[in-house]
């Protein structure tokens, strides 16, 4: 059995390939305020390199994404919506409930970089309902969403470093690592939060 966690309803907004593409354009804007005058990268700008994902059966923008050191790569969904990135972990995976994949599932503990966040970290009450801060059941902070369409993803916040490309690397970057996923995820490892607040990716 999979661990239950409380879950937040998140609004899923149906496939649209102008706002998604909009959003895009968004993005790319704020990653190009990091330039400098000669037109350089500063070390906090970033790049990300999107397709529709017909190959993992979803209509969605997928980015890929290399999590943790040594890099294990991952396709991701864009997700406008949400402000939570999620992917699914083992050895969570292995006692709760995931979709098939196209890609291996990443191993979490495999990577020197990875650390769970503790229930009682202040970046915890972030990511609420999923914990609750006075009963603390659970030493890892925990994360749940549920989708309009009766997706969810429920999991354990985690931080890991996040890879692009060779030159877009992101450190301490707060995720969730899911075990418990049913919904129309297509085939991707999970979603890349992508709206404007606080926990973004773009944030």
């Amino acid at each position: 059995m999979g661990h239950v966690f409380n879950i937040k309803e998140k609004t899923k907004k149906k496939f649209n390939p102008e706002q998604d593409q909009a959003r895009v354009k968004w993005i790319q804007t704020r990653i190009s305020k990091y330039r400098d005058r000669s037109g350089q990268k500063s070390p906090n700008a970033g790049s990300i390199a999107a397709n529709v994902g017909i190959s993992m059966n979803t209509l969605t923008y997928v980015v890929r994404v290399g999590l943790g050191i040594p890099v294990q790569y991952v396709s991701m969904a864009f997700d406008t919506g949400s402000d939570v990135t999620w992917l699914q972990c083992d050895p969570f995976c292995q006692s709760g409930q995931c979709h098939s994949q196209k890609d291996p599932i990443v191993n979490a503990p495999g990577s020197i970089t990875y650390t769970n966040v503790s229930c009682l970290a202040p970046i915890c009450s972030t990511f609420k309902p999923g914990t609750d801060p006075f009963t603390c059941g659970y030493s890892t902070c925990t994360f749940g969403i549920k989708y309009e369409d009766g997706s969810y993803s429920s999991g354990f916040v985690s931080q890991e470093t996040v890879t692009f490309t060779t030159s877009d690397v992101f450190t301490e970057f707060n995720f969730g690592c899911a075990n418990n996923n049913t919904g129309l995820f297509g085939s991707v490892a999970g979603t890349l939060g992508l709206d404007r607040n606080p926990l973004s990716f773009p944030s």
